[in-house]
């Protein structure tokens, strides 16, 4: 995984959690355990006929062993949605 995550440094991304939580940001820098550190960072909070809100973090950690989904998304597109119109479900964490 180290390679493609190296790919994505500089740029912003989504990750999905073991937990279910969706945290935005830019991807500054990893290790070799795949924790993660995202700059100017929320979290994304669904919750059914809500609108989504969103948490800043700022400079924050996310620890390799609870990442489900690391992927690039468009920081234009992702400043263009209009979230406020947005509904959904939280994510169930993942069981193994």
């Amino acid at each position: 995984m180290a390679p493609m995550l190296a790919a994505f440094v500089g740029k912003h991304v989504s990750v999905l959690t073991l937990d279910g939580r969706n945290v935005v940001g830019e991807l500054v820098g990893f290790d070799q355990t795949h924790n993660l550190v995202l700059r100017h960072a929320r979290e994304r909070n669904f919750e059914r006929g809500a609108a989504v809100v969103h948490v800043e973090l700022g400079l924050f950690l996310l620890r390799g062993d609870n990442l489900a989904i690391v992927g690039e998304i468009s920081a234009e597109l992702d400043r263009q949605t209009q979230w406020s119109a947005i509904r959904g479900r939280s994510l169930k964490p993942i069981v193994h």
